[in-house]
């Protein structure tokens, strides 16, 4: 009889310890299932400040864009003029050419 309650016992105890492995388990992937999904909702749709900030840094890098682009078109401004006043430069001093040549053959 007391072999038979050994076992008893025995088989008992680890049914139990058999039970509480697979509930541990059971949590363990579980709270690994919860991150998981919670990581890819988080990559998925993250949260509004995120998204505001991603704005804030969007509307700063076109001020930067926008400033840029604003300084350049001066510059292009200011080369054009630059030419513009140098191919009159170079129309008057043709011109004083042709009279300087028109000269001396009279």
């Amino acid at each position: 009889m007391k072999s038979s309650l050994r076992a008893l016992l025995f088989a008992t105890l680890s049914l139990s310890s058999s039970h509480a492995l697979a509930d541990g388990l059971d949590s363990v992937f579980n709270d690994t299932i919860n991150s998981v999904t919670e990581a890819i909702n988080e990559a998925y749709h993250p949260d509004s400040s995120d998204a505001s900030d991603d704005r804030r840094y969007d509307d700063e890098s076109r001020t930067r864009y926008d400033e840029r682009r604003r300084r350049l078109e001066e510059r292009h401004r200011q080369l054009d003029e630059r030419q513009r006043r140098l191919d009159e430069e170079r129309r008057r001093l043709e011109e004083e050419e042709q009279r300087l040549e028109d000269d001396d053959y009279r």
